[in-house]
């Protein structure tokens, strides 16, 4: 056990006990049958564990949980000083124990474990900067990457062309799928059932050839506005209107005209 001393700053019952079971190629160290652990007098002293029972079994307590532990512990009283009482007191609490001596825990010093979970802190910090930073980096290339996609496909599926031997209701069907693949507003399903009604309405796309007839065709850069727009209203509700079907009359000038039904 003096050997145990100088090799290790901090050490809990429950990891000798698989410390020496690996030493004695058992799965645990009840296999091995050298007797209990918590009863060889030098562990005793060292671990300065006095159990309330007697059996009484050893906690699952690792090394690793009582150096989180500690950083949570820090934190809690980050710029105040407390002794190592205290933290036992709040290992004591946390593990449903009646008292210090039950934790099972040696730690050659405390000072050297406050300088570890410290420095641990610091460069776990500085870590997660940086981790955070290539992260942030890595999103921001694969979104620029990901939108010059998108506006590319957008593009070239919005070229006239493309639409010059569609029929009506073929180009009614590649506009909503271009909505359901790119607008995703929450307009988007409205959009799509007034698209799917435009298409099965006949009524409702004779208007349409007619409104596209009587007017102009915007390219995407001059809607592009309108379009952010609709990204940005993310709470309007897309209304809709009833119309009249109008009749064209053609003046003798060759201008088009709309005139209302009765």
């Amino acid at each position: 056990m003096q050997i145990f001393k100088e090799v290790f700053n901090l050490c809990t019952l429950h990891d000798l006990g698989q410390l020496l079971a690996k030493f004695l190629k058992v799965d645990t160290y009840e296999d091995a049958h050298i007797g209990p652990l918590d009863e060889h007098p030098d562990v005793k002293r060292i671990f300065n564990y006095k159990p309330t029972k007697r059996h009484q079994p050893i906690p699952a307590i690792t090394s690793a949980d009582i150096v989180n532990s500690y950083l949570e512990f820090q934190d809690l009283n980050r710029g105040r000083q407390f002794p190592y009482e205290k933290f036992l007191d709040n290992l004591v609490e946390k593990y449903k124990l009646k008292k210090r001596e039950e934790l099972g825990i040696y730690c050659k010093s405390f000072p050297y474990l406050t300088e570890v979970t410290t420095k641990m802190s610091r460069e776990y910090t500085l870590y997660k900067r940086r981790a955070d930073a290539d992260v942030r980096q890595q999103m921001i290339s694969l979104f620029q990457t990901k939108l010059w996609e998108i506006k590319q496909e957008v593009e070239n599926e919005l070229e006239l062309s493309a639409y010059a031997t569609k029929s009506p209701v073929a180009v009614i069907d590649h506009l909503s799928s271009i909505v359901e693949k790119y607008l995703t507003v929450p307009e988007q399903k409205n959009i799509l059932d007034i698209m799917i009604k435009i298409r099965n309405d006949e009524l409702l796309r004779c208007l349409l050839n007619v409104s596209i007839y009587l007017g102009t065709i915007d390219k995407p850069d001059k809607f592009i506005t309108d379009l952010q727009k609709l990204y940005q209203s993310q709470g309007a509700s897309l209304g809709r209107q009833n119309v009249a079907l109008p009749s064209v009359s053609t003046s003798r000038d060759g201008d088009h005209h709309l005139k209302s039904t009765k």
